[in-house]
């Protein structure tokens, strides 16, 4: 699933799904609300603090003490999320880009 390094608002999918999941995790539900990104690698999973963070207003807040993940609501902003609710998702992978482009898409080369 993706990490997400800054706003999603350009991304018009939410508006049809109704949200979709993040690669967010809560760490360690009983020690506190400590969320990290959990990466699936060749190595297995791999865990790192959040960078950036656009949660809603009035969340994480762990609504029926079961919301463990993270996603992306209607309002383009971060939610905790029961890990077990049925959304979309996102994948990210890295891409290769083609002869002749430069790799931040401003052109050709």
């Amino acid at each position: 699933m993706g990490v997400l390094s800054n706003s999603v608002s350009e991304l018009h999918c939410v508006d049809d799904v109704g949200g979709f999941w993040t690669a967010g995790a809560l760490v360690d539900p009983a020690s506190g609300r400590s969320f990290v990104w959990k990466v699936l690698t060749s190595n297995g999973t791999v865990e790192f603090p959040m960078s950036y963070a656009e949660w809603s207003p009035g969340q994480p807040n762990n609504y029926a003490d079961n919301e463990e993940c993270v996603t992306v609501g209607p309002d383009y902003k971060w939610h905790d999320a029961p890990c077990f609710a049925k959304l979309c998702y996102m994948c990210e992978y890295e891409t290769v880009m083609p002869y002749g482009f430069s790799s931040d898409c401003s052109g050709i080369i």
